[in-house]
């Protein structure tokens, strides 16, 4: 328990330095204060554990300082917006393809513009003729603007690609290739065999099927047409789109089934199952919420091998916390946000849910049965409940919509899920083999395909959203009782009766009484001062001309 506390003060801190300018004087304050209460109270639980929850959040607000780009004449975004340049540097991503346009990251060495050249660093986004043939690993000229991207009125693209480390864009730009396998082999190996395997789902799956099937097998969004991935978010189901931990689970208890059969030294199969994993990370693009779920996976079999029970709970909190100490910048990845929400509402709500539904279906069979029905229901409809629970408020803050049909549509889809992934896995390594055992394969997958797209299709063009603005304060008050909950139930009893009495005692009665007038009278206030819904215009004499008043805005005339 004491790392889930230390996880949280580091998670707290990260988030603190976001929302508010962070000096030297302030976090070398709280790491003092946080390591000088746990040493003068290393005797008292409590306080020693509080003081270590301060001290790492003074570290988190260190790190994530000192994570911030200082943007130097040897770092490529010094020269933004000041002309046409060339860049020379090569290709450090897969080729990310569009409609209209081939995104290229591109880690610079040179920049040239006019008779001046200098040696650089760092990374640009390259938007490159979308005939161009191009892969990781080029080595490229770049000519075109170099641009800071852009802050529109409700997205700061410019944040966004900081903290994917990009703070340059070329749009426009003209590239050409003057070498090619510069970059690390292994990886470039991998991303061949990604494009090998792409080759074989586009040939033995029709559209939108091999779109869908290469977005989950293989994280490659480039093929989904607009009305596809707008039913998949109107239906809340965009997370089918992308590499989660489910896919992970798959993957995991292929390599084990296999490696188990060929392998007949324990150790090794674990050695060559985190292999795979680690492979399989790279091999799909390793982002921040795969590289979790790998490195949680891992976790997991190391544990099983030892001999020891792995904490599900504390590997989150670790993997979590590793990730953001690597790169601060990822905590505020939607992916790994999301995917570490939903991870965190399975392991906090699906066993009591669980319980609670076998415990209901006993008054009405037996036991043995009442577990087998409760089992199939929590794969079916507890597990993505248990996840919402988390991630719903999240989605709602972020995306400021709540679809009316995302419940029963994961529900309906649920079922078929992993047969879809496993079936797929299956198709697209035996097709890289020979093509037609991949195509066998490939009409099995299309019943559950088929229907899967039905569904959510069918969803789409009935769906209704409900448009919600959560605040800040909301959003922390959910999560604190949400959150809550499963502590207070994970008491012992004897403790949780305590902690109830002085919980009734601390509110009393005439506390709750004047905490309740003080939210109604605010309330009432926030109603009156609602706008009445027409527009108020004020004409003022101020001698020459008329000044209209609307609102806060004047606009002199």
């Amino acid at each position: 328990m004491t790392l889930l506390y230390i996880a949280f003060g580091w998670i707290v801190g990260l988030y603190i330095a976001a929302a508010a300018p962070v000096t030297q004087s302030l976090w070398v304050s709280v790491v003092v204060i946080g390591a000088a209460v746990a040493i003068f109270f290393r005797r008292e639980t409590t306080l020693r554990l509080a003081g270590l929850v301060v001290l790492v959040g003074g570290l988190a607000l260190w790190r994530s300082t000192a994570a911030q780009m200082a943007i130097t004449p040897s770092h490529v975004a010094h020269y933004n917006d000041a002309g046409y340049a060339d860049v020379i540097g090569m290709v450090s991503a897969a080729p990310d393809v569009s409609d209209n346009a081939i995104r290229l990251r591109v880690s610079v060495e040179r920049y040239r513009r006019y008779e001046v050249q200098e040696l650089v660093t760092g990374d640009v986004l390259v938007y490159a003729d979308r005939q161009g043939d191009f892969r990781y690993g080029d080595w490229v000229r770049i000519s075109g603007s170099l641009d800071t991207p852009t802050v529109f009125d409700t997205f700061s693209w410019r944040d966004y690609l900081a903290r994917q480390g990009i703070y340059t864009v070329i749009f426009r730009a003209k590239v050409e290739v003057l070498d090619r396998d510069r970059g690390n082999p292994i990886t470039a190996a991998l991303l061949s065999i990604r494009d090998q395997a792409r080759e074989v789902i586009y040939k033995v799956l029709p559209s939108p099927s091999s779109d869908f099937m290469a977005g989950i097998l293989l994280g490659d969004d480039s093929g989904f047409a607009p009305e596809v991935s707008e039913s998949f978010r109107k239906t809340g189901t965009s997370h089918l789109l992308a590499i989660s931990g489910a896919n992970m689970v798959v993957v995991i208890g292929l390599l084990h089934a296999i490696f188990s059969r060929l392998i007949k030294k324990p150790r090794a199969v674990v050695v060559v199952s985190i292999t795979g994993i680690v492979l399989y990370t790279i091999f799909v693009g390793a982002s921040a919420s795969v590289v979790r779920a790998a490195i949680m996976s891992s976790l997991g079999l190391i544990a099983q091998r030892v001999g020891r029970r792995s904490d599900a709970l504390t590997s989150l909190a670790a993997t979590f916390m590793l990730l953001t100490i690597i790169n601060p910048n990822s905590a505020f990845d939607l992916g790994l946000i999301f995917s570490t929400a939903a991870t965190l509402g399975l392991l906090l709500y699906l066993p009591p849910l669980q319980k609670w539904t076998e415990a209901l279906l006993h008054r009405l069979f037996h036991a043995e049965t009442a577990q087998k029905i409760a089992s199939v229901l929590a794969d079916v409809i507890l597990i993505g409940l248990a996840a919402q629970i988390i991630v719903l408020p999240l989605m709602i803050f972020f995306f400021q919509e709540f679809s009316l049909v995302s419940f029963p549509v994961n529900i309906l889809v649920a079922p078929v899920q992993a047969p879809i992934m496993i079936l797929g896995i299956v198709m697209m390594f035996l097709g890289m083999i020979w093509l037609p055992l991949g195509q066998i394969v490939a009409w099995l997958v299309q019943l559950p395909l088929i229907y899967m797209l039905s569904v959510i299709r069918s969803a789409a063009a009935t769906s209704g959203t409900l448009i919600f603005n959560l605040s800040p304060s909301i959003l922390v008050g959910y999560y604190a009782f949400a959150l809550g909950i499963p502590y207070v139930a994970s008491m012992p009893p004897g403790q949780r009766q305590v902690w109830w009495k002085t919980l009734r005692s601390t509110f009393s009665f005439s506390l709750l009484t004047i905490v309740g007038l003080g939210v109604a009278t605010l309330l009432w206030i926030v109603v009156l001062s609602r706008p009445d819904g027409k527009l108020h215009v004020n004409f003022l004499d101020v001698g020459e001309g008329i000044a209209v008043r609307k609102g806060f805005v004047r606009t002199w005339a």
